[in-house]
């Protein structure tokens, strides 16, 4: 039988890009073979097409106009690695208008715009995948959406950002913050700007998509409370470890009924856990459902190939007709204040008789209940107070933590970290 010949338009030859075109130059045969499909890259668009010439291959319509793209009636599908959000929205909903699926890996956008995609694929007959969205090679959306449509999801905890994986694992090993960051920007993990990841950003837009695929309910950004790990210090990672525990960046999602929680913030997490053993720049994603209980889900959640892999194997998905269109349902989400959770707290006081009475006294009158205590000498005028608290509502640890830093012993506004994977 003949192989069944899809026209590819793309948009973009960066990075992920020039992955792209290395995929499809190494396994379109592995693909013609495997599914009876020939993918042809009829065209190629980037506004520095001219710097790009050295690795873009012979045989392809080379410009810097979507319209060559967008015009085109014999192209199938376009894929769109242009990243941000315009023009690539625009782009996008341009070629679904005209009948092309779209395929991208722009976690900005569809984060963002994903219910008016469908809507438009839908109006349009086509479609619209981004695996590559939210977690790169690790194929988590086609999991929830597939394998595991059968079943009530309740939870998704998520490393989603190499980034700060890779800063965390180096300060596990003794690295300061600062230290780990230079290490992950010298090997190129990091930004020379890198407050997208550190800030928790980008696993946020993550978690968005994670969250419809997982949940079928429509949220944003403004959805999800984000802390990163700027104050997050060597010593926090050294208390983690003594009591058991490894620190994590975790996108986290839960669905309680007819409400949803969305959070990104550091976390500990027990060394007994999957997920405490993800380290450096690798990603995972781990999810509790009703029938199957626990699984993770682990890889390389970003790089040139990897990324690229997914892109492709998306194509050959619409190719096979497999849909992602479907109506989110609207929930309302917890607030922060109002989650209930475990507790990290770091106290920065000076050496003085009735210290740690006052905490607890404090805490106490809050009905915060505390599970360890850690304080160890030092030569220093100012020690560390370490707790771990019993289960307690957000909003009234917070309000005990700000009554204790207005005490003139706190000498550093105090640092807490919630715990996971000890309250589901």
């Amino acid at each position: 039988m003949p192989a069944k010949t899809i026209t590819l338009g793309l948009m973009g030859v960066g990075n992920v890009g020039q992955g792209v075109l290395r995929v499809l130059a190494d396994s379109g045969g592995r693909i013609r073979a495997k599914t009876g499909i020939d993918l042809r890259l009829k065209t190629i668009v980037d506004k520095a097409i001219d710097e790009r010439k050295d690795v873009l291959p012979e045989g392809c319509v080379l410009g810097d106009d979507v319209a060559a793209i967008l015009d085109d009636d014999e192209i199938d599908v376009v894929i769109e690695l242009i990243g941000g959000v315009e023009p690539a929205r625009t782009h996008i909903l341009d070629a679904l208008r005209r009948g092309k699926h779209v395929v991208t890996a722009n976690k900005a956008v569809v984060s963002a715009h994903y219910a008016e995609f469908f809507e438009v694929a839908r109006e349009h007959g086509v479609n619209i995948k981004f695996e590559a969205s939210a977690g790169g090679c690790i194929p988590i959306i086609k999991s929830l959406k597939e394998s595991l449509v059968a079943d009530e999801i309740t939870s998704l905890y998520g490393i989603l950002n190499g980034t700060t994986n890779f800063i965390l694992t180096r300060m596990e090993q003794g690295c300061t913050y600062d230290a780990a960051l230079r290490d992950a920007q010298a090997l190129g993990f990091a930004e020379p700007d890198p407050t997208f990841d550190v800030s928790g950003m980008d696993a946020a837009q993550k978690l968005v998509i994670l969250t419809l695929m997982a949940f079928n309910i429509r949220s944003d950004i403004s959805n999800v409370h984000v802390e990163g790990i700027e104050r997050i210090e060597d010593k926090d990672m050294a208390y983690a470890d003594e009591l058991g525990y490894a620190i994590k960046l975790l996108a986290i999602a839960k669905r309680h009924g007819d409400r949803a929680e969305l959070r990104v913030h550091p976390v500990l997490i027990h060394k007994s856990h999957l997920l405490a053993d993800v380290r450096n720049e690798l990603n995972a994603v781990f999810v509790k459902g009703r029938f199957v209980d626990e699984q993770m889900y682990y890889g390389k959640g970003a790089g040139q190939l990897p990324t690229a892999a997914a892109v492709v194997g998306n194509v050959v998905d619409i190719v096979l007709q497999r849909a992602d269109e479907q109506e989110p349902e609207d929930v309302a989400f917890t607030a922060i204040d109002d989650i209930e959770s475990h507790y990290y707290v770091r106290f920065t006081v000076l050496e003085q008789v009735g210290v740690l009475a006052t905490i607890t006294r404090i805490l106490a009158d809050h009905k915060i209940s505390i599970r360890s205590v850690v304080q160890k000498e030092t030569q220093a005028p100012t020690v560390p107070v370490v707790m771990l608290t019993h289960v307690v509502q957000e909003r009234a640890l917070r309000d005990a933590i700000r009554e204790i830093d207005a005490q003139g012993f706190v000498k550093d506004a105090s640092v807490v970290v919630r715990i996971e994977g000890e309250l589901d």
